[in-house]
């Protein structure tokens, strides 16, 4: 067993609370349940309690056995000095406070029926991905589509952490940090340190000063990207290199270590060498780039202002020293997806909320449901279930549920495991159920 049981009963109310005794025979009134703490000290806070004939107002602390008081060190800690009731699922030993009083214990062993406990068992220790998926046929679809919705904010506040961090870097530039932060995502898993540091590179300015001009920009992108070193046979990159030494010594720039980029394992689309022709084809035609996705009031009008072609090197090439067969390279639909989901649309949240404009904030997120489901590795296991998800926003959602919840096995902090585990019986009730003549 783990602690979340005893914290799950306590927020829920799924025992009989209303003739409770302290280990010791005192009688517990409870008044205020507290708030639960998720952060260190006693688990839940400011509750209101009687205990025999005393009032008292503090802390509430759990633990599977009281034992564990003294295991976690609390006998040593002032900050629960404050704690008045000691809610345990096992009464196996006194403790004292770091200021020596006895805390009046409450034991739920003999309050639970043992059919709840060892449903929790069977979802706590369970061996599949999905815990619960055995339970999914029952789930109401309210349920479902409620903690969806939940998730999917959770899931943009989380997203929203990283982009603040940002916004400290550029001390508020919303603008910077935006390039930024979608520069991340034009590298994928792989090269996504690389391209941060490539955008880190550039001073905004500097791209604002060369954003109509193509050559230039690449010649910028390329050149600090440690790309253009070494002799070349063609044209193409003779020009990049000729036009990137005199911008280097113009804006006082240091080029990158080449070997960042990453190529081993990779679909030659996704290669680096073209994915930055790409990001200039964008910056040429859209920068600002926030200003410029601000301004779209559908999500077609934002795949339009995301469209971008490579340079026509590139539909021969994927790298500059090696020809290939023609084919013309520019941002998929699949791309384009995966940037939506993963960096506009959560950055535009973001701006809409810190900017208070909660209707563009919602536009946000049905843009978001318009798009197609993500196909992963996550997502499929979720397809073979008895639940409905049709767009990126459920499976957003969904891999927020599997990292936050599934996977650490979370159940009780879930509503889906809430609902599960909603018909926890009392020992009493237990024993009415099992003698009431048929």
């Amino acid at each position: 067993m783990k602690e979340d049981f005893i914290h799950y009963l306590w927020k829920t109310r799924r025992f009989p609370f209303t003739d409770l005794h302290t280990v010791d025979g005192a009688s517990v009134l409870i008044q205020q349940w507290g708030k639960h703490n998720h952060h260190a000290g006693p688990d839940f806070l400011h509750a209101d309690l009687c205990i025999g004939k005393q009032q008292w107002v503090g802390n509430v602390e759990m633990h599977v056995n009281s034992s564990d008081w003294n295991a976690h060190g609390h006998q040593h800690d002032p900050a629960y000095n404050s704690v008045i009731l000691h809610v345990v699922w096992e009464d196996d030993a006194p403790v004292l406070t770091e200021s020596g009083k006895t805390i009046p214990t409450l034991e739920l062993k003999h309050l639970v029926s043992q059919q709840s406990h060892l449903k929790y068992l069977r979802l706590r220790q369970s061996r599949v991905e999905i815990p619960c998926s055995s339970y999914l046929s029952e789930l109401p679809s309210l349920v479902w589509s409620s903690w969806l919705d939940r998730l999917l904010i959770d899931r943009m506040e989380q997203k929203a952490a990283h982009i603040d961090s940002l916004l400290e870097e550029t001390r508020g530039d919303w603008e910077r940090s935006f390039f930024l932060h979608l520069s991340e995502y034009f590298g994928l898993q792989k090269n996504k340190l690389g391209f941060l540091m490539l955008a880190r590179s550039l001073p905004l300015a500097v791209i604002l000063k060369y954003r109509g001009h193509r050559l230039q920009l690449e010649s910028l992108l390329y050149g600090q990207a440690g790309m253009l070193t070494g002799q070349h046979q063609d044209d193409y990159p003779r020009a990049l290199a000729h036009e990137y030494k005199y911008l280097r010594w113009k804006h006082q720039l240091e080029p990158m270590d080449a070997s960042i980029w990453k190529f081993l394992r990779m679909r030659p689309a996704a290669f680096p060498t073209v994915r930055i022709s790409l990001l200039a084809g964008l910056m040429e035609k859209s920068f600002p780039l926030l200003r410029t996705l601000t301004e779209c009031n559908s999500l077609s009008d934002l795949r339009a202002a995301i469209s971008s072609n490579a340079t026509d090197y590139w539909s021969t090439h994927y790298t500059f020293r090696k020809e290939s067969k023609r084919q013309e390279k520019s941002i998929s639909r699949g791309f384009q997806d995966l940037l939506l989901i993963n960096a506009i649309l959560p950055f535009l949240f973001q701006y809409y909320k810190r900017h208070q404009t909660v209707e563009r904030a919602e536009d946000v997120l049905q843009w978001l449901s318009e798009i197609k489901p993500e196909l992963n590795k996550i997502t499929k296991s979720w397809r073979e279930l008895p639940v409905p998800f049709s767009s990126a926003a459920d499976t957003q959602a969904l891999l927020h549920l599997h990292h936050q919840y599934c996977h650490p096995k979370r159940c009780m902090d879930c509503a889906v495991g809430c609902h599960v585990m909603k018909d926890i019986y009392t020992v009493r009730e237990e024993e009415s159920y099992y003698h009431t003549p048929i």
